[in-house]
């Protein structure tokens, strides 16, 4: 007996998923767009919470120009927001723990995210790459994992805050960011990995605060033109110093507060519309 009731209980949560993904996927995501090109994503569709963002829900919609994602929302799936070349605002769900394969990419309109979910814990690969006019991202406090390739071609990017959480940040992770001049990474970094940082042309400074994080002398593509900081004693230090002359300068972490501190880009002001 008790076997058949939870049989049916299984079932029943079987089809209450099966509801719920169908509610999602089945709805033209991109009749939430109104006419001044504001779309306001329900919590519910069909009495159903939506708690994810579809794949390609709105890929290269060209008329969408901000985006606010409901609570309910845990996840944004693959290509979701690809190509939305007209895209200038997203305000996430601060639940969201997953950003999927591609799902900003080519996003050419997005300036900034620097509201980036707190229960953020993996970007995916290529997932804002060739977002060619952001300037700067400040993370979450759970970030943990950033993808190969997903903020590639970000030429304009001046500025990513990484929170103390991040663990590891893929190869390719920011290659072609041609704006970026310093780096501030934390201490549970694990690696950093080569061509990380390839293509940064602006890029002069890496501070590296982990003592067990090791560095890939090819984590840029030109070394010998940055300075690294890195705490006496670590492992990167032990490494770089015996790799002597490959960067510009290894300088212990000691010597930090001589340095600009890292600071957000300041926005573009709004143009004035001119009185008649």
């Amino acid at each position: 007996m008790w076997k058949k009731i939870l049989i049916c209980m299984a079932l029943c949560v079987c089809l209450l998923g099966a509801l719920s993904v169908c509610a999602e996927e089945t709805v033209d995501f991109s009749s939430f767009v109104n006419a001044d090109g504001a779309a306001v994503i329900p919590s519910e569709i069909n009495g159903e919470a939506v708690t994810t963002i579809p794949e390609k829900a709105f890929m290269n919609n060209t008329d969408l120009k901000t985006v606010i994602i409901p609570s309910s929302v845990t996840s944004i799936s693959a290509y979701a927001f690809s190509g939305c070349t007209n895209l200038t605002s997203v305000t996430f769900s601060e639940n969201i723990t997953t950003i999927g394969i591609n799902a900003f990419s080519k996003c050419t309109a997005l300036e900034r995210l620097d509201n980036m979910p707190s229960a953020l814990e993996s970007v995916a690969e290529y997932s804002f790459m060739s977002c060619t006019a952001l300037k700067s991202v400040v993370f979450g406090e759970n970030l943990k994992s950033i993808g190969f390739a997903a903020f590639a071609s970000c030429k304009d990017l001046e500025y990513v805050y990484f929170p103390a959480s991040v663990e590891n940040i893929a190869s390719s992770a920011f290659v072609g960011c041609a704006s970026l001049t310093a780096v501030d990474l934390p201490e549970k970094l694990i690696r950093l990995n080569s061509d990380t940082f390839a293509g940064c042309t602006s890029l002069k400074t890496i501070i590296v605060r982990g003592m067990e994080t090791t560095v890939s002398t090819s984590a840029v593509s030109s070394p010998a033109e940055v300075d690294i900081y890195v705490p006496l004693n670590s492992a990167a230090y032990a490494s770089l110093t015996e790799t002597e002359g490959k960067f510009h300068s290894v300088l212990t972490i000691e010597t930090l507060p001589a340095l600009t501190p890292l600071h957000l880009p300041e926005e573009t002001p709004a143009e004035e519309t001119p009185q008649v």
